[in-house]
């Protein structure tokens, strides 16, 4: 009797058990969502062309010029231009002339910078207006040589340097609403 009523107490439990168990079953699902972010770049191209017929030799490090005299207006035409895959962005240049001799003055050597479109500000020249990919940009496209220098300074060299810079355009403010720009070209975003 005692089996009996061991197995039927037990039969009981069991079908309780199942009972319960059946009536505290839900119907659930999971899901997920991977999110990749792919970023964007800002890329650009510095290249320089001239058609000047002083040009000696032109390569993608620059122009090499012969037989310049004073008073020249020499043709370069530095271009930066804004790669094919590249974000929308702000341009920005610095033009360096050094000379192979302390006795020739370099800061007397001009360039024909366009103001209305570049704006120069503690020595670097920002474009004002964004750019696109495959837009492209003329810095200037004439080099004066000063009419002061005399034959002091005959064979002498110097050497205008450009390096050109690009900040992406979105989440930036660059352009003040009286126009004036606000630097970015520095040590802390381009470690120069």
């Amino acid at each position: 009797m005692k089996k009996k009523m061991a197995l039927a107490l037990g039969g009981v439990a069991l079908v309780a058990t199942l009972a319960i168990g059946g009536t505290l079953a839900y119907f659930t699902d999971t899901d997920a969502a991977a999110n990749v972010f792919t970023m964007g770049k800002v890329g650009i191209d510095l290249t320089e062309d001239s058609d000047s017929d002083k040009v000696v030799e032109i390569t993608e490090d620059g122009i090499t010029y012969d037989d310049i005299v004073p008073g020249d207006v020499v043709s370069k035409r530095p271009t930066i231009s804004v790669d094919e895959d590249s974000q929308d962005c702000y341009v920005a240049a610095i033009i360096e002339v050094s000379a192979s001799s302390e006795d020739l003055d370099v800061s007397e050597v001009s360039f024909d910078v366009d103001t209305t479109k570049w704006t120069l500000v503690n020595g670097v020249y920002y474009y004002n207006e964004k750019l696109s990919a495959n837009d492209s940009v003329a810095l200037f496209t004439e080099t004066t040589i000063p009419t002061g220098w005399e034959n002091e300074f005959a064979g002498q060299t110097f050497t205008v340097a450009i390096k050109a810079y690009a900040i992406q355009a979105e989440n930036v403010s660059l352009v003040n609403e009286d126009g004036s720009v606000n630097e970015w070209v520095n040590d802390e975003n381009f470690g120069d």
